[in-house]
């Protein structure tokens, strides 16, 4: 039987049973939807139940990663970074290889300010990481992010076979379950199809929900469209949709539409064009179907006639 890693996220594992255990997610979306967030959550949720779990830092210093998550009620504290950030500006067009990099991953509560300066390309990179994955095997592992990699690593290479190449390595080496960060403005098409898992991430325009696409899961599930809230623990479901999903709460047709329906994004304006995107929407997996609307509400009614023959039991038995 295929295990699964519990995701971190309050109420999602119910959903979709978690993520399996040896696989790689790509989890896509655009610039501040909470796509670190959630991925850290995924390593915490290891780390808790003392899993060794490992975040690849190639976008910004441990330092300001950790600092990101101050606020929030995330104990970070064994959770091993891999430290390999660009020494340079990200204003300049074509930087120097030269990175930043703690040649050995670290855990939180041990990491200092000492670094150690290497020229690293995705070549060195990967030979660094064949090393660490050798000496030690992570239960968990997050890659942060697949575009900077592309912008900051492959100077003087191919940058779309330089990432293919990269998610290749990570399939076949890491023997743990892999959730690769990205951008939702590159042209992932490969990726996404040779991945397990793609989850898209996309945010209200005043951030209150985050909606979680499952453009594609190698899980059973029946939700395709999941709205998530921010709480003092990171992302969690948003109550009222996981009470209807469990038929805790009764609704009536029209109102689960309407619910299911507010997760689907309106398609651009007729001539407008998106470059470098795949829109969840048009993924026939990810789109909300009127069969979907019915299979929810079936569920809905079988909970609460499940729930009327005990009522009528227990008046059975008083009775008696």
């Amino acid at each position: 039987m295929m295990r699964v890693l519990s995701t971190g996220v309050k109420y999602l594992d119910d959903i979709i049973g978690g993520i399996p255990e040896i696989s790689t997610t790509l989890l896509v979306g655009p610039p501040g939807s909470g796509k670190t967030l959630l991925a850290t959550q995924f390593l915490v949720a290891g780390a808790i139940r003392g899993e060794n779990v490992l975040y690849i830092s190639l976008d910004e210093s441990a330092q300001e990663y950790v600092e990101d998550f101050r606020t929030l009620d995330l104990p970070l504290e064994d959770v091993y970074v891999f430290d390999a950030v660009p020494a340079v500006g990200k204003k300049e067009i074509k930087p120097f290889r030269e990175i930043s990099i703690i040649a050995e991953p670290t855990k939180v509560k041990f990491m200092s300010t000492t670094k150690k300066v290497l020229e690293v390309d995705v070549l060195t990179l990967l030979s660094n990481l064949k090393s660490v994955f050798d000496k030690r095997r992570y239960d968990r592992i997050v890659v942060d992010s697949l575009t900077s990699l592309k912008y900051f690593y492959t100077r003087g290479l191919d940058e779309d076979a330089s990432s293919h190449a990269f998610v290749n390595f990570l399939r076949m080496n890491a023997n743990s379950s892999v959730i690769i960060i990205a951008e939702d403005f590159e042209d992932l098409s490969v990726e996404r199809a040779s991945v397990d898992n793609v989850f898209y991430l996309r945010p209200e325009k005043d951030m209150s929900r985050v909606y979680l696409v499952l453009e594609k899961f190698s899980m059973p599930h029946d939700v395709y469209v999941i709205p998530l809230v921010l709480g003092d623990k990171g992302f969690e479901v948003e109550e009222r949709f996981y009470r209807i999903y469990i038929g805790e709460v009764c609704v009536e047709e029209k109102e689960v539409k309407e619910i299911i329906e507010e997760t689907v994004e309106t398609p651009p304006e007729e001539g407008m064009i998106v470059e470098n995107e795949v829109s969840p929407v048009e993924n026939p997996e990810s789109h909300i179907e009127e069969e979907e609307f019915k299979e929810v509400i079936e569920k809905v009614k079988k909970v609460e006639q499940k729930k009327k023959k005990k009522r009528k039991k227990k008046k059975r038995g008083k009775k008696k």
